[in-house]
């Protein structure tokens, strides 16, 4: 089995993010959650920091105005002019 700390940092884990994530309330889910991923899980106090460190980062959403952007219009594409037959090829005999 992993260790905890070694899987947290080796993945990047944001911890609060991934708590809530998985929807693990307690710290019994959030310990069979990591012994089905093969990792020790940490102490009942490390959960419960974790818990707390969530609860305190929380912040209230910020509502930010977003102006419509305008429509664009599709590119058009632009095709080559076909070349003209010449006369180079006959005869100014005739």
């Amino acid at each position: 089995m992993v260790d905890w700390n070694f899987f947290k940092n080796k993945r990047r884990i944001d911890v609060p993010k991934w708590l809530a994530k998985l929807n693990l309330l307690t710290y019994a889910d959030f310990s069979n959650a990591l012994i089905a991923l093969g990792v020790k899980p940490p102490d009942e106090s490390v959960y419960k920091e974790l818990i707390k460190a969530e609860q305190k980062t929380e912040t209230p959403a910020v509502v930010v105005a977003v102006e419509p952007s305008k429509p664009t219009k599709p590119s058009t594409r632009r095709t080559r002019k076909a070349k003209q037959e010449s006369d180079h090829g006959e005869s100014a005999d005739e």
